[in-house]
């Protein structure tokens, strides 16, 4: 018998061993909502406030963009853009402060709901 290692058959290369997969044990976890639980996660208004911080912001952006690069000869054109972006940076605020209050009130109650209640061994399930 030879001692020469076999030749490397298609699609793998001589002296590379096969990937060793291990599987490691998962933890799943079930919370019990009732309806108004359900409800009151759900009827976050976060996502509309997110969609016009996004549109605000762009828009604020775009407009102080414009005033920065762009010679508006026309007082009344120049005031009305600074006018705009005036009223899209209290827009950019507003829906700002409304987001981060959604936020921090769905991930409060979303931790109320988590909070591990003693109800007996897992075993009853």
């Amino acid at each position: 018998m030879s001692s020469n290692p076999a030749p490397a058959s298609k699609g793998r290369s001589a002296g590379y061993t096969p990937v060793n997969v291990s599987y490691s044990p998962r933890e799943m976890r079930v919370y019990y909502l009732n309806e108004a639980e359900l409800d009151s996660i759900a009827s976050q208004t976060g996502s509309t406030d997110i969609a016009f911080l996004g549109i605000s912001a762009g828009a604020l952006i775009t407009l102080c963009a414009t005033l920065e690069t762009v010679t508006i000869a026309d007082p009344i054109k120049h005031a009305t853009f600074v006018g705009a972006a005036i009223v899209f940076l209290v827009f950019t605020l507003f829906f700002g402060a409304r987001t981060y209050q959604s936020l921090q009130y769905s991930k409060k109650r979303l931790q109320q709901i988590k909070k591990p209640v003693d109800n007996g061994s897992a075993s009853d399930l």
